[in-house]
């Protein structure tokens, strides 16, 4: 199967993305035991810590599961949910860069292009 159909067929704007449950960040479940270790390292798996252009939309999440709780939030929420998820790993950006470069090899291969990457502009 070609790549670009693997991509067409798995796009996630075409297609659902299927239950948030089971695709739901486990990093933001309460821990196990709670001891002043777990509250001194619960940041560390947040956006709310350091420079990152998440923390708003991390913050809308949470607001809203504190609003409906762990359970009812999941579905009530699931907006929010997959936003985090993609401003967190970026598939869909990724998604579209491995589209493209497809599209370019795919134009080399074809002849309509004359050299696979341009080259690169002078510096001033």
């Amino acid at each position: 199967m070609d790549f670009t159909q693997t991509i067409l067929r798995d796009n996630p704007l075409k297609t659902p993305r299927g239950n948030l449950v089971g695709s739901f960040v486990p990093t933001l479940q309460a821990p196990l035991i709670r001891t002043p270790v777990t509250d001194m390292i619960g940041n560390l798996f947040s956006a709310q810590e350091g420079p990152t252009f998440c923390a708003n939309m991390e913050m809308m999440m949470l607001n809203c599961l504190d609003q409906y709780g762990y359970n009812r939030g999941v579905k009530m929420c699931g907006g929010y949910i997959q936003d985090m998820e993609e401003c967190r790993h970026q598939t869909l950006e990724l998604m579209r860069v491995n589209v493209m470069s497809e599209e370019r090899r795919r134009q080399y291969r074809d002849g309509k292009r004359q050299k696979e990457y341009e080259d690169c502009p002078p510096h001033q």
